[in-house]
């Protein structure tokens, strides 16, 4: 199943990350080609497009609204706080800005990375993790006590960024969005998680989650997707990615083979990537170079399971 950066299929639920000391941030120079270039006059429909790009915002008209609402009261300190990388064109690619929580009124102690937003045409260049750590080298001064970033679990993958810049859930957001931490957890595997269980597949992808049963060896959630299909055995009740693996783009499909209780017996994991099987134990082969190492019962599951990948990648 191929997860997008902006995955709507998530379950939603809105997080806050939190970091109090912004010493010893790590050093991201820009790629060849791209410059920062803080915010002018007029740079407003720039950053609408881009937010557009990277589908954070649906429209212009969204864009003319959310803008007001979060810089129109204070736009004389944007050329201070709000950022962009430009190409050798000058045309605009990425954005971040260095905000508070206008919930509160005007600039505080409290210190928001706000709006981050890469165009989807320029996502991969390596311009998300410059971008940030500039930005928040702005709010890197004595009056600004922590730092906070909004997000969701849907853009999962710049949660994760956040995460590998030392931000840790913020505790409110941890205790009243508790399942999308945990659908974090089971997607990034991040050690800042680790003390989280992980989320079901049901938790965290309700809509497109159906449970079936398996050549009669119990019960399985499927999730499904036209270019792969994800098991999750109801005993086990989560949802795991490998580790060290590109989840982004990649094709995976996963399913947990455990007998009932009537026929114990041991698990079977398979990671299905791009047409290559991983086997929990390290072993990367093929589907049919498997069968020989499998029970007659594993066999079985492992065919059925491949039936339905192929069936699913005609979809």
């Amino acid at each position: 199943m191929i997860l997008d950066n902006h995955e709507q299929r998530l379950a939603y639920y809105e997080l806050v990350l939190k970091r109090t000391n912004l010493a010893d941030l790590p050093d991201y120079p820009l790629p060849e080609g791209y410059r920062f270039q803080t915010y002018r006059p007029g740079d407003e429909q720039d950053w609408i497009r881009i937010e557009i790009a990277a589908k954070e915002i649906r429209d212009t008209d969204q864009g003319m609204e959310v803008f007001e609402r979060y810089f129109g009261a204070y736009a004389s300190l944007l050329p201070d706080r709000m950022v962009f990388i430009e190409d050798t064109s000058g045309r605009k690619v990425a954005t971040a800005t260095a905000w508070w929580d206008i919930r509160k009124g005007g600039p505080s102690d409290q210190g928001v990375l706000h709006w981050v937003a890469v165009d989807r045409s320029c996502q991969g260049r390596g311009l998300a993790r410059p971008l940030i750590a500039h930005v928040l080298r702005l709010m890197d001064r004595p009056d600004v006590s922590c730092v906070m970033v909004p997000t969701q679990t849907t853009t999962w993958l710049a949660c994760r960024l956040y995460l590998d810049f030392g931000f840790c859930p913020a505790p409110e957001s941890l205790e009243h969005s508790r399942t999308g931490w945990r659908i974090m957890r089971s997607l990034t595997e991040h050690p800042v998680l680790y003390s989280l269980p992980y989320a079901s597949l049901k938790e965290s992808f309700p809509e497109s989650v159906r449970e079936e049963t398996v050549k009669g060896r119990g019960s399985c959630h499927i999730l499904l997707g036209k270019d792969g299909v994800m098991f999750e055995s109801t005993e086990d009740g989560t949802l795991r990615l490998p580790r060290n693996e590109p989840v982004h783009g990649a094709t995976v499909m996963r399913f947990e083979y455990v007998d009932t209780k009537d026929d114990p017996g041991t698990r079977l994991s398979c990671f299905v990537w791009d047409g290559a099987m991983n086997l929990e134990v390290g072993c990367r082969m093929k589907p049919e170079e498997a069968l020989p190492h499998l029970s007659s019962a594993d066999q079985e599951i492992l065919g059925y399971a491949c039936g339905m990948l192929k069936d699913y990648r005609q979809m």
